[in-house]
């Protein structure tokens, strides 16, 4: 490895049929924010903590479950007609919603852009301080979007909507309930890579199930809430609970193949690298696997300053002084080059996807590399 330390960082690829899947696990990042670069309108990063006062469940809680749209899908069998697209459903936070306060959380799915959905779900609750006596009904109105919906001005938000993901359901039952959204026969709801689950209440004491990192797919330690922004947190995970929704969205198989993680290193447990201005840092990534189509990568960023980004099939580049604008350096990989700009106010660490569209066939070991103007 050519620089003391690692390098934080994911790939995400298609894999070939001479190559196995791999297993998508859980990101562990404090202070996480995730943003896709060809967001045009992502708003900028706050860093601030949801003004919030949330509790657990009890252990042993029994979750009610309700369907509503279409069929009845217990007959349908997963992997046939349609496939998991993202998992998360190990939250045990309650996060307490006002009344008529939107708010919303990042989903990454492995599926690409024009995948049909099939079906979602998310877990709510009408008895946000556990009371045990609250037995009023509540109503819950839902929706995907294709973007934050804090970034755009309340007129412009139903533009950004997907269509047919959008409804309001009153519930009864009390304490915790699994609600599924069935869209088999809206003909295809056409989803994308990464959404946005918007959920509001009609009343007070109600709330959100999450807390955990997603599973299967990805979720920004992050939260959209009314007048702060989308890049909100409750305190930084894992001191804290991960600012993330309980839910699982499944696709038509026909229309999504899925994407799996070929390299993962995310564990973030010392500081930042940095040997300077403009000095490149190079890490060696083994793939799992054979060979694959690369389709993008995330990589974890601290700091201001302008960022210099690919990948390389081979350690050596060009000399660190030399502008790799705007296609990198003579040995990145194709498509894989990417300048980023981080401003003064964004304090926490980011997690940035990166896409490379069209996807590039590597195999073997690639070498990430980084340059960035300052050494703060």
């Amino acid at each position: 490895m050519p620089a003391t330390g690692r390098f934080a960082a994911l790939l995400f690829l298609v894999m070939t049929a001479s190559t196995n899947a791999a297993p998508i696990l859980s990101h562990l990042f404090d202070n996480s924010v995730t943003r896709t670069a060809s967001e045009d309108h992502a708003s900028p990063q706050s860093d601030a903590v949801a003004p919030l006062t949330y509790r657990q469940l009890p252990l042993g809680t029994v979750f009610n479950q309700v369907v509503a749209g279409g069929d009845d899908t217990s007959g349908v069998v997963a992997g046939v007609e349609e496939t998991l697209i993202y998992r998360n459903t190990r939250g045990r936070a309650i996060i307490p919603i006002r009344e008529q306060f939107l708010v919303a959380d990042d989903i990454a799915t492995i599926a690409p852009d024009g995948c049909k959905l099939r079906r979602f779900s998310f877990d709510v609750t009408g008895d946000a301080e556990l009371l045990g006596t609250e037995t009023r009904p509540y109503t819950v109105t839902y929706a995907i979007y294709d973007t934050c919906p804090e970034a755009f001005p309340p007129d412009a938000v139903p533009n950004r909507l997907i269509a047919g993901t959008s409804g309001t359901i009153t519930l009864t039952e009390q304490g915790v309930t699994t609600v599924e959204i069935d869209l088999t026969n809206l003909g295809g709801v056409v989803g994308r890579t990464s959404m946005w689950l918007a959920i509001s209440f009609d009343r007070d004491n109600c709330g959100i199930i999450g807390g955990a990192p997603a599973s299967e797919g990805f979720s920004g330690d992050l939260i959209s809430f009314p007048a702060i922004g989308c890049d909100v947190h409750l305190g930084g995970f894992p001191l804290k609970p991960h600012a993330s929704f309980n839910v699982e969205v499944y696709g038509e198989t026909a229309t999504c193949p899925c994407r799996h993680v070929a390299y993962r290193n995310t564990r973030a447990d010392r500081e930042p690298i940095n040997f300077g201005p403009n000095q490149v840092l190079v890490d060696d990534l083994t793939l799992l696997g054979g060979s694959c189509l690369l389709t993008g990568y995330e990589v974890a960023l601290k700091g201001r300053g302008v960022y210099n980004i690919e990948l390389r099939r081979e350690c050596a580049g060009d000399p660190p002084s030399e502008d790799w604008f705007p296609n990198g350096t003579t040995t990145a990989i194709p498509g894989t080059y990417k300048r980023l700009s981080i401003g003064a106010s964004s304090t926490g660490t980011r997690i940035i996807r990166l896409p490379v569209d069209p996807p590039v066939l590597i195999s073997g070991t690639v070498f990430l590399a980084v340059k960035v103007n300052n050494s703060s």
